[in-house]
């Protein structure tokens, strides 16, 4: 638990794995690798908008959104997150419940001033986890989450799981899903980070070639970046040898949408002089 989010679906014994298995879920090498970057991501945030701007952040306004690694994540509670800091968990409600009380077992707490909040849903679980657009903002904003506030999301082992017939297409188009609705609740500023899924590491041309372009039909601005590049000595697993890194340059939903409001209010003398 202290050593990885570990990438599998809840097991009987409720552990979190720390190594690649067959599936191609990501190993300590990967996961840590992901650690740095969301860490770092929140603190060019922090960087960007606190300093800067001068603008004061206050309680859950530093935002870390974990999709992908079904509530058996343990970035929460391991990774030293600055104060006021809020992170969110997806997750199915049995690997939450498993999840919570291995940790209360272990007596783990989020770092000072910083919490951890569970949202009841797995979105990357194709074979048992239906999904429609709307599902994520719910539970979200049910969770305390704030779209207007820049946040850190970070994929874990996104896309994986069994090697059945059909399945790759079903994952791949899930994938795009998700995708579409987070980066409509991420204002623009935000940061993306996570693991290179098969079918975009494995596509002909540049390692991960394929992402970027996805991510920008989204308003992202991402890279790919293979582990050896990253100072590791080997590529974790054939299946996720790399991780990406994006920022959201595109409004949101949310954003245009007051955008447009305010210019309808200006053009009828109503609106905000600034």
């Amino acid at each position: 638990l202290a050593s990885s989010s570990g990438g599998a679906r809840a097991s009987s014994e409720g552990a979190f794995a720390t190594e690649p298995n067959a599936d191609g879920f990501s190993g300590a090498e990967l996961s840590a690798a992901l650690d740095h970057l969301a860490f770092d991501a929140l603190q060019d945030i922090m960087e960007q908008f606190e300093v800067s701007r001068g603008i004061e952040v206050m309680g859950t306004m530093r935002q870390v959104v974990i999709v992908g690694s079904p509530g058996f994540d343990s970035r929460a509670f391991r990774v030293p997150w600055p104060r006021g800091t809020c992170v969110f968990e997806f997750g199915g409600a049995e690997a939450h419940a498993a999840a919570a009380a291995t940790l209360k077992a272990a007596s783990a707490k989020p770092p000072r001033g910083c919490s951890h909040r569970r949202v009841p849903v797995d979105p990357f679980d194709v074979a048992h986890q239906p999904f429609a657009y709307g599902d994520l903002e719910e539970r979200l904003m049910r969770a305390g989450y704030s779209p207007e506030v820049p946040s850190v999301w970070l994929f874990q082992d996104s896309g994986f799981g069994s090697h059945e017939s059909g399945v790759d297409a079903e994952r791949l188009t899930r994938w795009r899903d998700v995708c579409e609705e987070a980066t409509e609740l991420m204002c623009a500023g935000s940061r993306v980070v996570g693991h290179v899924p098969c079918f975009f590491s494995n596509s002909a041309g540049a390692f991960g070639e394929a992402l970027p372009r996805e991510l920008a039909a989204c308003g992202v601005l991402a890279k790919c970046f293979r582990m050896t590049s990253l100072g590791f000595e080997r590529d974790d697993a054939p299946k996720q040898p790399g991780v990406f890194v994006g920022t959201k340059r595109r409004p949101s939903a949310r954003e245009a949408e007051y955008y447009r409001e305010q210019v309808v209010l200006v053009e009828t003398e109503h609106g905000d002089e600034e």
